[in-house]
């Protein structure tokens, strides 16, 4: 299901509306079948696929904000911050960021003390240790404003904690 919505929207983007690529990234719409509609909030479409405006509430636009991507690049249980930010980094910005040293241990660490949002400990263990910034600064940031789209890419401004979810970013590392 999800590759065939990413077919139809490149198919409309390239074939039907002769758009540049920019679409792809920018597009207001996609293409959704009856269980793609409940993950964006949309009406079905009855059994079959068709086009549907995203809710601009949920601030989605285009490849980045589509399940497809959301679940390409996440955990079983929840979105993965690295995944995210090391796709767009490498796929998007053509930047390769080395892989982790064979020591680390990938799993989210419970947070310390009180509950806190996926960003704040990935701010944390990831931006605040000297080992872990050298390149997480490139990764993270630009996985952040995503943070408002769980494992599947359904839209969500409360973590599952209860914790609301803050997508604001600066990027400024280079």
């Amino acid at each position: 299901i999800l590759t065939e919505e990413v077919h139809r929207l490149i198919n409309d983007i390239v074939w039907t509306r002769n758009e540049d690529f920019r679409q792809f990234i920018e597009a207001d719409y996609t293409f959704v079948d009856d269980s793609l509609a409940a993950v964006y909030g949309v009406d079905a479409p009855g059994g079959t696929w068709a086009q549907a405006t995203l809710p601009a509430e949920q601030n989605r636009a285009g490849f980045l904000t589509s399940a497809a991507f959301s679940t390409r690049n996440s955990h079983l249980q929840s979105n993965s911050t690295t995944r995210r930010g090391q796709y767009i980094q490498q796929r998007f910005l053509c930047f390769s960021v080395p892989p982790p040293p064979a020591d680390v241990v990938p799993e989210i660490p419970e947070p310390p003390g009180e509950p806190m949002t996926l960003r704040d400990l990935m701010e944390q263990i990831h931006l605040e240790e000297a080992s872990c910034a050298s390149c997480h600064k490139y990764l993270d940031p630009y996985a952040f404003p995503l943070e408002n789209f769980d494992a599947i890419g359904a839209f969500r401004t409360v973590e599952p904690n209860g914790l609301p979810i803050d997508p604001v970013v600066e990027i400024d590392n280079w």
